[in-house]
């Protein structure tokens, strides 16, 4: 990884410098994506073995009239040394894997779509470590078939209950195609591409279709 990528992680080894960071800062204070309700449950398989980690800024937007709008994300600038967002927003720390979601959602028609279809899998400091503890036990992570669950409402949005089923063979699923390259997913906004993008929000250009997954 060359010294213009320090704005991401591969692996576990970043762990220790964000507990690190987070004591300093007071704790834990990111927002979470909704992945899971408390209750609900998600069969995955695991396409990656370790994490593509990354601070990040999640903004929402309050237009008159609407549901706040929290599917603002933007990669943190704070290691490329000029963040705009971190003055007003706090960033936190989140691993992604990259996972097959054999469980589907309902649209709201009550149609039950995405058997198959690959997904981002956001893992804060809390899942990062469990995973990282089970990884270690299984011998890595990819191709296993899993059952998450959240258990609560004080659970990670992402479930916090991992029953490992079994090893699936990649080559079985529904082709997707190449894996996609997180880094490009990723990669930081300028300040000014960031201003667009939320100025966008705010006037209305974007939100949530009936075609949109319930669990994001």
């Amino acid at each position: 990884m060359s010294d213009k990528d320090h704005w991401c992680n591969s692996g576990y080894e970043a762990i220790d410098d964000v507990e690190n960071e987070y004591a300093e800062r007071g704790g834990e204070d990111g927002l979470q994506r909704v992945y899971l309700k408390a209750g609900e449950d998600i069969v995955v398989v695991f396409e990656t073995d370790e994490p593509f980690g990354i601070w990040e800024h999640q903004v929402p937007i309050s237009i008159p009239g609407q549901k706040t709008n929290w599917r603002n994300w933007f990669t943190c600038r704070k290691k490329l040394g000029d963040c705009d967002l971190c003055g007003s927003n706090n960033s936190y720390y989140v691993g992604f894997y990259i996972v097959r979601d054999m469980t589907g959602w309902t649209d709201r028609k009550g149609n039950q779509r995405g058997v198959g279809e690959r997904r981002l899998f956001p893992a804060k400091l809390k899942t990062l470590k469990q995973l990282k503890t089970i990884s270690e036990r299984k011998g890595g992570l990819k191709g296993w078939k899993v059952m998450i669950t959240r258990t609560s409402n004080d659970a990670p949005n992402v479930g916090d209950l991992f029953d490992f089923d079994s090893k699936v063979d990649l080559s079985t699923l529904p082709d997707c195609g190449e894996l996609p390259d997180l880094k490009e997913i990723f990669r930081p906004k300028s300040n000014e591409e960031i201003k667009v993008v939320l100025a966008g929000e705010i006037m209305g250009n974007s939100g949530t279709t009936e075609e949109d997954p319930v669990n994001y």
